[in-house]
């Protein structure tokens, strides 16, 4: 099944890139490498490069695993407190295209709708945390939350 042609045109060659694969086994080194290489200051500006960082896995996903990255000193609350860096755990061309969905994200994230892409690597992205609660199928179904 072909898929639709998006509504919008986004090259993807200004999305900065990092020729890294984080092993999906031990990925703790990597998800510190694509946060330190994307966020080399921190994302509060912090100029100490080797502060420890709070790299905190959340749950739910079914073809990502999800790490929200900050500086240990940090809160989670405040302007750029974090970062996302989401792992593709398998590839899955037939059903799933990596780039549309980048495409799309870009897309929402011009509108307020997504968080501000810091990069991709190889078997990911990593992308600005938003603190909040993700909504369940039920309220996304509600107009007044969902909009």
């Amino acid at each position: 099944m072909a898929l639709s042609p998006l509504p919008f045109q986004d090259p993807l060659g200004d999305v900065p890139f990092l020729n890294l694969r984080v092993e999906l086994n031990n990925p703790i080194d990597g998800v510190a490498a694509v946060f330190r290489h994307f966020l080399p200051n921190g994302v509060a500006g912090d100029e100490e490069r080797d502060v420890k960082l709070n790299i905190v896995e959340l749950s739910g996903g079914l073809i990502n695993r999800l790490f929200r990255v900050s500086h240990h000193h940090q809160s989670t609350d405040g302007p750029y407190a974090a970062a996302l860096v989401r792992l593709h755990k398998t590839e899955l061309p037939e059903v799933f295209d990596r780039d549309r969905e980048l495409r799309i994200i870009r897309f929402l994230a011009s509108h307020g709708l997504f968080g501000q892409i810091y990069g991709r690597f190889e078997n990911g992205i990593c992308y600005r945390y938003q603190n909040g609660e993700p909504l369940t199928v039920d309220q996304v179904a509600q107009p007044d939350i969902a909009m």
